[in-house]
């Protein structure tokens, strides 16, 4: 079983850095999943699976859809 943990993973790109700080505070956990370890978040929900964290910059795009993910997962997106 994976270890969860508050930490945000190192490695993460700025932008998504910003949104995993926001999804710690309502109570998300981090981890890593696989043998090369890819940096996953878990919603507080235990029933939700967990939603892969991008390492790579990409688009805008990419930033909206996960953060569509979370907020699908619970996340309250802007902060309040």
């Amino acid at each position: 079983m994976p270890e969860k943990t508050r930490k945000i993973p190192a490695g993460i790109h700025k932008d998504y850095r910003k949104v995993c700080k926001v999804a710690q505070e309502q109570g998300f956990l981090f981890g890593k999943l696989g043998k090369k370890g890819h940096p996953v978040v878990w919603p507080p929900d235990p029933r939700r699976r967990p939603i892969p964290i991008p390492t790579t910059p990409g688009s805008q795009g990419l930033l909206a859809g996960w953060i569509q993910q979370l907020k699908r997962a619970g996340l309250q997106w802007p902060p309040p």
